[in-house]
């Protein structure tokens, strides 16, 4: 076996400088970095094949399999980001080529390797798990527990199994934590069970998200059978509760109150909501006193659930083409 330690340690250091250099308000949209580069990229059926650098009359740019899942479409797209930043010309690459698991000794070619690690850092270096765990309010236990491992998943975009590694990679989840979570299969379904409330219907596909309040902020990015859950406290006792928006694009599932047991203390309520429609949604709660809509706290957050891209452009560049042609 070889050993490439020098190799992937610099295509993650070029990583970090490509990030740095596009990043803006602290969030890191590798579609919207992608389409400013100009750096063209088509979905395709592709067949066998997950994705590719290819150069057309003089220029590079990259296949994505179209009906990949959208995690998977998001790290394939990352490492041939690798290829071209990387310079390493064209490549074709199938499920062998693309692997989250980065290893310093492997037969895999380098190319590959280094593709494997840039994407990975690109994604999730270590710096973004610390950003999403203090989001939410994970701490090292919370980072060793698979319920949280999953939750962080939905946040990076990635599998279970892909963010299983990153943490190992990090060194914040051992070696033998790793393998035997990614041992038991069950494991996700369990995560998912946890945090979705009792006698609601639900997708086994569907992927559960238990929202932060500090996440208002950020957009997420979803599928559109996901449901999402927030627990938030609720000074119900003092007249004020939290309102689902009546307006809403979202439907609501599940709606559990808890109040506090004296004059003023605090409570709580936990909504469940999902979206009829695959859409681009804002979805805005208040904390309010019903009777005369004073208003003591608001979040809004921001949810993508259009999921995968489908065949041809980058759902992007669709819309920018369709605003144009209305122009």
């Amino acid at each position: 076996m070889t050993n490439y330690r020098s190799e992937i340690l610099e295509a993650a250091k070029e990583a970090g400088r490509f990030k740095d250099r596009h990043l803006e308000g602290g969030e890191f949209d590798l579609w919207g970095i992608v389409d400013k580069l100009d750096i063209p990229i088509f979905f395709r059926p592709l067949d066998n094949l997950w994705g590719g650098a290819i150069t057309v009359r003089d220029q590079q740019g990259i296949l994505i399999k179209a009906d990949l899942p959208k995690h998977l479409q998001r790290f394939t797209l990352a490492h041939e980001l690798g290829h071209v930043v990387l310079g390493h010309g064209d490549q074709v690459d199938d499920e062998c080529s693309v692997n989250m698991r980065v290893s310093t000794d492997s037969e895999r070619p380098i190319e590959e390797i280094t593709a494997d690690a840039f994407a990975s850092e690109l994604l999730a270096s270590r710096d973004i798990v610390i950003q999403h765990a203090r989001r939410n309010g994970w701490g090292q236990e919370e980072l060793q527990t698979p319920k949280y491992i999953y939750q962080l998943s939905n946040r990076l975009g990635l599998s279970f199994e892909a963010t299983l590694w990153t943490l190992v990679g990090h060194d914040l989840l051992s070696q033998e934590k790793g393998e035997e979570f990614n041992d038991n299969p069950d494991l996700p379904k369990e995560c998912k069970n946890f945090f979705v409330p009792d006698s609601i219907p639900w997708n086994s596909y569907a992927d559960i998200w238990s929202l932060s309040e500090k996440e208002s902020s950020i957009r997420l990015n979803a599928d559109e059978e996901d449901i999402f859950v927030i627990e938030l406290e609720e000074l119900a006792s003092s007249g004020y509760r939290w309102e689902f928006p009546e307006t809403s694009p979202a439907e609501k599932i599940y709606d559990g109150q808890s109040a506090g047991e004296k004059y003023g203390s605090s409570g709580s309520r936990k909504f469940a909501f999902m979206f009829p429609d695959p859409g681009n949604y804002n979805i805005q709660f208040r904390h309010m006193r019903p009777w005369n809509n004073e208003v003591i706290e608001e979040l809004k957050f921001s949810i993508d659930t259009r999921g995968g891209q489908e065949i041809g452009l980058p759902r992007n560049r669709k819309e920018a083409f369709l605003q144009g042609g209305m122009a």
